[in-house]
């Protein structure tokens, strides 16, 4: 092997990478939150009143919200 060919062979080589690992974490927790809007639960109870009204048999327990 030539001087030449090892200077080949070393650019050629994979290059490791760095990890940041408090950046990798973070990103681990945020991809297991789940969002949702909790506007329906202001008016839970009023919907779910109106639903039973004059209802026969069981009552509703969740709106159609």
């Amino acid at each position: 092997m030539s001087n030449n060919d090892s200077s080949i062979d070393r650019k050629s080589r994979k290059k490791k990478r760095k990890v940041n690992w408090s950046e990798y974490n973070e990103f681990l927790v945020k991809r297991g939150e789940l969002l949702f809007d909790t506007g329906f639960l202001a008016n839970w109870r009023a919907e779910l009143k109106e639903m039973n009204k004059g209802k026969e048999g069981a009552k509703y327990r969740y709106p159609n919200s």
